[in-house]
């Protein structure tokens, strides 16, 4: 079991338990699946599955992720989460998890995957059945993701050149070495990568996608449909780095309606053509691909026992990418997203009126 002291003991209780850690990446829908998760909670413990109430931050549990940054690099890139007391966290799941009839234990932060030392996880857990299921997203569309988290988040964002420099310097797009670390801590037999990819979804949903993987045979209750982390239009994105901003991140409420007024525009409002709407070319998605070939055939072949190494089915194709570059906002379209803004802003702040016969 897990002490005060926040080390294992021998426990048939946690023996007993199968803990399946959904530690992202970034960008393949997790915020989706934790609210679903978040959502569905009774329901999946009364059928077997429990989500943890410890740790939740957001519908997902990253103040449980917080709890095993140990490093201050790790701090640092996880400081929008308050630093609990490990110690103590660590014995609210316990009690939670021994209290609960469930076998099967899920929990779900994409922080997991930000951490460059996942020891204190392991030991931390070690005397639970652990899976480790982590979200992969073929790197080029991945990449157009993080960029554009990161230039709506960031005030003084990177170039997308300079972004994308920064990535393969650090071998971000390596699955094979991210899967790797994972796996040194957990055993290889414990790793699970799942393709995000549409067409490799179970019936084309991302969460009984995931309720496969963990040998679930129920199906959820459907989202209520509302999108999370949209992304937004390079127009969109352009309005916003115009407007002045003391933080160096934009965080917050104020921000956050801002975004979704944003995220509203880049939908269906926005006159940019689609060939614009990317951040790099045909030509920088396709060396990049070039690069992680080798790297995602061995992941393949290595964690889905699939002798084709081809991990992603859907293929690109630089040839039939129509792309330019994006010209940039002129005052009149800064105006006219102005404009959309405050009109969005106002609707959501003036309350519905009734009708008089209703």
């Amino acid at each position: 079991m897990i002490g005060a002291d926040g080390q294992t003991q021998t426990d048939d209780v946690t023996q007993s338990k199968t803990i399946y850690l959904h530690v992202g990446l970034p960008k393949t829908g997790s915020t989706h699946i934790q609210e679903r998760f978040h959502q569905a909670r009774a329901l999946l413990r009364r059928n077997g599955l429990h989500y943890p109430v410890a740790g939740e931050r957001y519908a997902g549990h990253h103040t449980l992720a917080k709890a095993f940054a140990s490093t201050p690099a790790d701090r640092g890139r996880l400081k929008w989460i308050p630093t609990p007391d490990r110690e103590q966290l660590l014995s609210q799941l316990h009690e939670e998890l021994a209290a609960s009839p469930a076998e099967k234990v899920f929990i779900s932060s994409e922080a997991f995957g930000q951490l460059d030392d996942i020891q204190p996880i392991a030991e931390a857990l070690g005397n639970y059945q652990i899976k480790i299921l982590m979200f992969i997203r073929r790197q080029d569309l991945w990449l157009e993701s993080l960029y554009n988290q990161h230039a709506k988040l960031y005030v003084n964002c990177r170039t997308p050149e300079a972004f994308l420099a920064q990535m393969l310097e650090n071998q971000g797009f390596d699955y094979r070495l991210r899967l790797e670390k994972w796996s040194l801590a957990f055993g290889e037999r414990a790793i699970v990568p799942i393709p995000f990819e549409r067409s490799q979804f179970t019936n084309g949903d991302l969460a009984q996608t995931l309720l496969q993987h963990l040998n679930f045979g129920l199906e959820l209750p459907e989202g209520a449909g509302k999108q999370f982390n949209e992304s937004l239009s390079p127009a969109a994105l352009a309005y916003l780095r115009r407007l002045p901003c003391k933080e160096k991140q934009r965080l917050g409420p104020v921000h956050e309606h801002l975004r979704r007024a944003l995220s509203a525009y880049s939908g269906k409002h926005d006159p940019t053509p689609a060939s614009q709407r990317r951040f790099y070319s045909p030509a920088q998605r396709q060396s990049l691909l070039e690069q992680c070939r080798e790297s995602n055939a061995d992941v393949a072949r290595r964690y889905l026992r699939r002798d084709s190494g081809q991990l992603f089915l859907e293929e690109f194709s630089a040839q039939e990418e129509e792309w330019a570059p994006y010209p940039g906002l002129t005052d009149t379209q800064f105006a006219a997203i102005a404009e959309f803004v405050f009109r969005h802003l106002a609707r959501q702040m003036t309350p519905a009126v009734k009708s008089p016969d209703s």
